[in-house]
């Protein structure tokens, strides 16, 4: 052996020396301690496995030749007690065939030099192996990560996304996932009108980065339908947390449809998937396709989606088809309409999609993740209100309506939007929001929003705008009716309308006053329909649902102010 003086470049570790000769020990104890090692010794095979199984190791210097146990039997050992740990062991021998040194390799020996061996050759075996360890271990901590994000992952997406969504039977949707852990975002929300909102998509990452932007979507989606939003206010919402949240190269690649039980209309928004398919399930024919933005949620710091809406008529004969794949890998994906026209005639379209694809989709296996939603337009998708179904018998059956109470307590609040900002701000999330923080109204929230809406939108459709209740009498007027709201919107100046909650409470009853009143002219109030009939399908709805709800309501001459009263009963 040669002497040398080490330079002690090795970060603190644990080394075994198994020799039986003491001399070899003492030799090799000294010059990996002036390595920086903490040295340990055994006399044999024997003695290095138990040394091994209570001891934290990092390498290892082993003797071939040793009595009871020798090196060869004690590596097979001691590797079967690594399992998945990268424990380095040199060999030392004094033998020199072929077929000793593939015994030594066969054994489990990472490395071996021949005796006599000089101190800078086996420094510089230590230090390859020490090397190859920790990048063993940096690679092993990174992958125990990744497991831990993907397990994050999964909790994130099936108890904090999925688990909260409604349970809509007649919404079916397929995922395919090419492995266990599936990234597809796939919300459904009802909002306070009894709408359906829902968001179907899929964010470029994977693991728990997928989560980092899946969640907040989720909980901004959530959050804002239950409050009434409008589809452009709650992608806006998203985008903007997307942005704040995600690095420039992530993104959410998203279909947002939101249904209007009283319109019957969908109001859809493609951000960089697909075309959504409406078929007719009657004719079995492609009736409206909306095709993408190409833009993703998050990928522009600001954008306007007032003017990306697509706004379709819907009925009950039309089925919804849309789906997360990406549109490059759709592609491959051939006759995707044509199948999901086949798949109509059969009575399921996603059943049909999964057959027509089930050899491709085995045999190529880098199709990413994706789900495909089949959303029948059907009655039961969209349940009348049994709220709304009492409340337009409520002054019948409520007593509340013939007291005359007094009230102990009083909150008001005012809110004027004026010029301008009429195009812009939807005041009834807001008023809910705030009404909410001053009363539990969670039993009433339908009810006020229907209320807050009606009358608000009386008040600047009518009032300010100016606009004909009339012309919502067909379809085709309805479309009119808003081509010209945006027009008169966006060349409005002036005008204003201004809302006031009185909300007053006792131990017995909760009132809220709303008045709202407009710059606009007023209307006949004579011609006032105050009930609700079948004929009023799409025009002339809005007060006949107030007075429904409401305990009273009254119009201040020329028309422009309306002041509804609503009670409920103090808990």
């Amino acid at each position: 052996m040669t002497s040398i003086d080490p330079i002690n470049t090795f970060s603190p570790h644990t080394a075994l020396v198994v020799d039986d000769e003491l001399a070899n020990r003492k030799v090799l104890s000294k010059f990996l301690s002036k390595l920086g090692f903490k040295v340990l010794e055994a006399e044999n095979g024997a003695k290095a496995i138990e040394v091994f199984q209570n001891e934290e190791i990092d390498i290892i210097l082993m003797d071939v030749m040793m009595p009871e146990v020798d090196g060869i039997e004690a590596t097979i050992k001691i590797k079967s007690l690594c399992v998945d740990d990268l424990v380095p062991i040199i060999f030392l021998t004094a033998l020199t065939s072929d077929e000793e040194m593939a015994k030594c390799i066969d054994a489990g020996g990472d490395d071996f030099i021949s005796k006599p061996f000089k101190l800078n050759v086996l420094k510089a075996k230590i230090h390859s192996l020490d090397r190859i360890r920790s990048f063993y271990l940096q690679a092993k901590e990174a992958n125990r990560k990744l497991e831990l994000g993907d397990k994050i992952a999964k909790s994130v997406f099936n108890e904090a996304i999925f688990k909260k969504n409604i349970d809509i039977d007649d919404v079916q949707h397929w995922v395919h996932a090419k492995d266990s852990f599936n990234n597809q975002i796939f919300l459904i929300s009802r909002t306070p009108s009894n709408g359906i909102n829902l968001l179907l998509g899929h964010i470029n990452a994977q693991g728990l980065a997928s989560a980092v932007g899946a969640l907040p979507s989720s909980e901004v989606f959530r959050a804002m339908s239950h409050k009434g939003f409008a589809p452009n206010e709650i992608l806006s919402a998203i985008n903007s947390k997307l942005n704040t949240l995600l690095p420039d190269d992530m993104n959410l690649s998203a279909v947002f449809i939101h249904i209007d039980s009283e319109l019957q209309q969908a109001f859809i928004f493609n951000c960089n998937l697909p075309d959504v398919l409406i078929l007719d399930s009657e004719n079995h024919k492609i009736v409206n396709k909306i095709s993408s933005l190409n833009y993703a949620l998050g990928s522009k710091k600001k954008f306007t989606f007032d003017d990306k809406l697509a706004q379709t008529s819907i009925n009950v004969s039309n089925v919804i088809v849309f789906n997360s794949i990406s549109i490059s890998q759709q592609s491959r994906l051939l006759d995707y309409d044509d199948i999901c026209l086949k798949g109509s005639k059969s009575g399921s379209i996603l059943s049909h999609l999964k057959d027509s694809y089930a050899t491709q989709l085995d045999s190529e296996t880098n199709f990413d993740n994706f789900t495909v939603v089949e959303l029948p337009i059907i009655k039961s998708l969209i349940p009348e209100s049994d709220e709304l179904k009492q409340g337009i018998n409520a002054k019948a059956s409520n007593p509340l309506n013939y007291q005359k109470p007094t009230f102990d307590n009083q909150v008001n609040f005012v809110l004027s939007i004026r010029g301008r900002k009429l195009e812009s701000v939807d005041p009834v999330p807001q008023l809910l929001n705030y009404l909410q923080s001053v009363a539990d109204i969670s039993a009433h929230q339908e009810a006020l929003f229907t209320i807050l809406t009606e009358l608000y939108v009386n008040a600047l459709d009518h009032g300010v705008l100016g606009l004909e209740s009339s012309l919502k009498k067909s379809a085709d007027g309805f479309m009119k009716y808003f081509e010209l709201k945006k027009e008169r919107l966006e060349t409005l100046n002036d005008g204003f309308v201004n809302i006031n909650l009185t909300l007053e409470t006792n131990n017995i009853t909760n009132q809220l006053v709303i008045t709202v009143s407009d710059s606009g002219n007023g209307f006949d109030i004579s011609k006032m329909n105050l009930e609700i009939s079948d004929e009023l399908l799409f025009s002339g709805r809005g007060m006949a649902l107030i007075n429904g709800l409401c305990d009273s309501i009254d119009v201040t001459p020329p028309g422009n102010e309306v002041i509804a009263t609503y009670r409920w009963c103090a808990e």
